[in-house]
């Protein structure tokens, strides 16, 4: 006879799980870093992880024991605390799609910014996660010598979310699990996802007076260092017609009703094709992947500095 498991006990059986795998995972330290600093060196980026920083990164990343399906790399993550206590929080969740180089640049080298400077003041607490699709990162670089979209089981993480607050037996792929622990674990009711290359501040979730200043203020300190302002947009979110799973996170977001969730996307070189651009992949791919064509990878460091500030303004951060 098939008797149901309580929650507890599901919950229970699940973190035994995951802390057996996580004996035989690997950590997030120098051998990446190495995979790290060739990509970007091989793209003519000047971006280059030096030994203080990895050791910055360890002394500071919390090994999640959420462990990568293929590369079976135990996720890091970080929790940058307010001077100032406070009990909200903000996540920050870089390189979903580890193959959009601008976001991938920014959050990488944001970090380090984080992990090195004594000058910021944060007014919220930070959640922070560098790289979420570390699999995907490594296992394109390997197969094509660019990041993929996808994860290591060709998996879009972006399309792997799920109502997981009516769904509590149903688990997605360790990379999505994560995000939705950390949810739980620290109810940030900000999130902030980087992504390229619309050129769009895409918000989801709940729309208040507190919703609309806090997308303005981003919009306006996107025009404050040069570049050009980033546009308020209101795009669709992704999810199968009365579905539970496979959502984007802004899906998840209005799902639960009461977060601020903002998709920071990130421009690329040239116009944003139409439907029927007979080049239209091909044109989506080089805005998308700054580095893999020849001299773009500057267009990513040059949106560090005109959008810099922009980001601090989302995070609640002052200089």
């Amino acid at each position: 006879m098939r008797t149901k498991l309580s929650r507890t006990k599901l919950g229970t059986l699940r973190y035994l799980a995951m802390l057996l795998i996580s004996f035989n995972a690997f950590s997030f330290e120098k051998p990446i870093f190495d995979e790290i600093n060739s990509f970007f060196e091989k793209v003519n980026s000047n971006l280059f992880i030096s030994e203080s920083d990895i050791n910055h990164f360890n002394d500071q990343k919390i090994n999640s024991g959420f462990i990568t399906s293929i590369g079976k790399i135990n996720l890091p993550y970080f929790v940058f605390k307010a001077p100032a206590e406070t009990s909200e929080y903000v996540l920050y969740i870089g390189g979903i799609h580890a193959d959009e180089f601008a976001p991938l640049y920014f959050s990488t080298r944001y970090l380090f910014e984080l992990l090195s400077d004594n000058n910021i003041n944060l007014q919220k607490n930070i959640i922070y996660i560098p790289l979420l699709n570390i699999d995907g990162f490594r296992r394109g670089i390997q197969k094509r010598n660019y990041p993929w979209r996808n994860n290591g089981k060709n998996m879009d993480l972006n399309r792997s979310f799920y109502a997981y607050d009516e769904l509590d037996q149903y688990s997605s792929n360790p990379e999505n699990e994560l995000v939705i622990e950390l949810i739980k674990k620290y109810q940030p009711k900000h999130w902030i996802i980087p992504h390229s290359s619309l050129n769009i501040l895409d918000f989801d979730g709940l729309k208040d007076e507190h919703a609309e200043a806090w997308v303005r203020d981003v919009h306006l300190a996107t025009a404050g260092r040069g570049g050009p302002a980033i546009p308020i947009e209101d795009f669709r979110d992704y999810a199968p017609p009365r579905s539970k799973k496979n959502w984007s996170i802004g899906k998840l977001a209005n799902h639960l009703g009461d977060i601020y969730s903002l998709t920071f996307e990130f421009s690329g070189p040239g116009e944003y094709p139409s439907d029927n651009d007979p080049n239209r992949s091909l044109k989506i791919a080089k805005r998308k992947h700054l580095g893999r064509f020849e001299d773009t990878a500057w267009i990513a460091e040059q949106y560090y500095e005109f959008y810099r500030h922009s980001m601090d303004t989302a995070l609640f951060i002052s200089r």
